[in-house]
């Protein structure tokens, strides 16, 4: 063969391997996006497990929850700084959800199950004055998401 053929035979070889490595680039991005995906899965589940163990293992805790849920001006200056603080970290996990679902990182069907999640707690009166209040420290993303789905505006 000629040195121009051998020149031919090197650039289909050439433009094989590379469309090889595209491939395996397309294969190496899609699993490393399946592993973020599971790793957020696991990470908001972690903060809901975590927020729920403070309830179930305090019962002056749940009292608290289920006075502030359904009335937080009842709550005295203690209970209602705790009442606060967890709905700032309850809300803060849904943030997350909700950026993760922005982010492609959680699926349609999964930000559906916690939006009915995040709907049996925010349709209390508690959570919705707590919201109203500090709904300006959450990042504009979620805190439009909120304002949007049910209704508040400053």
């Amino acid at each position: 063969m000629k040195l121009s053929e051998w020149a031919h035979v090197a650039e289909i070889i050439g433009g094989a391997a590379i469309v090889a490595s595209l491939v395996f680039v397309g294969i190496e991005v899609r699993e490393n996006t399946q592993v973020v995906r599971a790793q957020s899965d696991r990470m908001i589940d972690q903060q809901n497990v975590a927020l729920n163990i403070v309830v179930t293992e305090s019962s002056d805790f749940a009292e608290i929850l289920v006075r502030g849920e359904s009335d937080r001006g009842s709550l005295n200056a203690v209970d209602l700084a705790r009442f606060d603080n967890y709905c700032l970290a309850r809300f803060g996990a849904y943030e997350n959800v909700v950026g993760n679902f922005s982010g492609g990182f959680i699926s349609s069907e999964e930000f559906e199950i916690w939006t009915v999640h995040f709907e049996s707690r925010f349709l209390k009166p508690g959570y919705r004055h707590f919201w109203q209040e500090y709904r300006h420290a959450y990042f504009p993303v979620f805190r439009a998401w909120a304002d949007a789905r049910y209704g508040i505006s400053d």
